[in-house]
């Protein structure tokens, strides 16, 4: 067998059909734009032929060697001129490259038949080879963006998918704020309804602050009303508005036998709607009859009212009062 080059092992690996698809695709695209290339396969091819006629192969190579080259016309008949060679040289005495120095010596004479016989094969086989090229590349290069394609989708639906478990991530504890919120606006009714009564308590406190106390002075008293009609010369008694910066204060003489923890007022014109006072309002302190103090808002009209007084707990009613308002 011949010393052989890195191209030459190659082109004969090429010949037994041992090349990958892609060495396979590379080598012949060279073929096709490097014309010396083909002429030195041509010599490998002719090298080949000689080895096996020898019996130089592998029982591999013998192998792909006869499914490729024996199973064609040409491949026949180059075996048997490749005998015929062997024949005719077997008298003569080899150089040091033995057998394959006479065959490339007798390739490059015949070098123009082999470039005839090359040139003489249909131009539709080279187009169809050409289009095959074309063909393995535009595949190769759908084949890659399919799979770029493929991996952007798969992409799209993990980041999609991670969104939406965020979303629901998101739904479920706002859900449970919300419950939370319910909750703890539940706990602090009570709260608020205890807030509510300390603030009717420190109204009436503010309402009677300074009063019942020994040695303490109260705020003057406008007039003081018992149950019924107020007679003096036959008038209701009356209170004046007019230049008042404060509420006037107001006292209520409880009916006999009459003692409630604490009571409220309503007022109420003759024509007009009944408004509650704000507040809850204790009986006096160290007062020999009970009486109740309260102070006359400064928004009431000029008029005739009502003060009606009922008994706490129960909202009892207890009496009513009359007085008129003058600004």
């Amino acid at each position: 067998m011949s010393v052989e080059t890195e191209q030459s092992r190659e082109i004969r690996r090429y010949l037994l059909g041992e090349l990958s698809e892609a060495e396979l695709y590379r080598l012949e695209a060279r073929m096709m734009v490097d014309d010396d290339f083909t002429s030195e396969i041509g010599i490998v091819e002719d090298e080949l032929v000689d080895d096996y006629v020898a019996g130089n192969l592998s029982p591999d190579e013998r192998s792909k060697f006869k499914h490729k080259f024996l199973r064609t016309p040409q491949g026949r008949q180059q075996v048997s001129f490749g005998m015929a060679l062997r024949d005719y040289s077997s008298g003569m005495k080899p150089g040091p490259s033995g057998g394959t120095t006479l065959r490339r010596l007798e390739h490059n004479a015949h070098r123009g038949t082999v470039a005839a016989w090359i040139a003489s094969q249909s131009r539709l086989a080279m187009i169809s080879m050409a289009s095959v090229v074309l063909l393995l590349f535009g595949g190769g290069w759908a084949l890659v963006r399919m799979r770029s394609l493929d991996r952007e989708l798969e992409e799209y639906k993990s980041e999609r998918s991670m969104l939406l478990k965020q979303l629901d991530d998101s739904e479920k504890q706002l859900a449970a704020e919300q419950d939370r919120a319910r909750e703890l606006e539940q706990e602090l009714q009570p709260t608020k309804e205890r807030l509510s009564g300390l603030e009717d308590e420190v109204a009436a406190l503010r309402s009677q602050k300074g009063l019942g106390g020994a040695g303490q002075s109260g705020p003057e008293v406008a007039m003081v009303l018992s149950p019924g009609l107020e007679r003096g010369e036959g008038t209701i008694k009356t209170v004046v508005l007019a230049g008042r910066t404060s509420p006037p204060a107001v006292e209520l003489n409880l009916p006999p036998q009459n003692r409630h923890s604490s009571y409220t007022v309503a007022i109420k014109g003759i024509s007009g709607p009944e408004e509650a006072l704000p507040g809850k309002f204790k009986p006096l302190a160290g007062a020999g009859r009970g009486r109740v103090l309260l102070f006359l808002p400064l928004s009431l009209q000029n008029g005739d009212y009502r003060l009606i007084l009922s008994g706490e707990p129960g909202g009892i009613y207890v009496a009513t009062y009359n007085l008129r308002v003058i600004h």
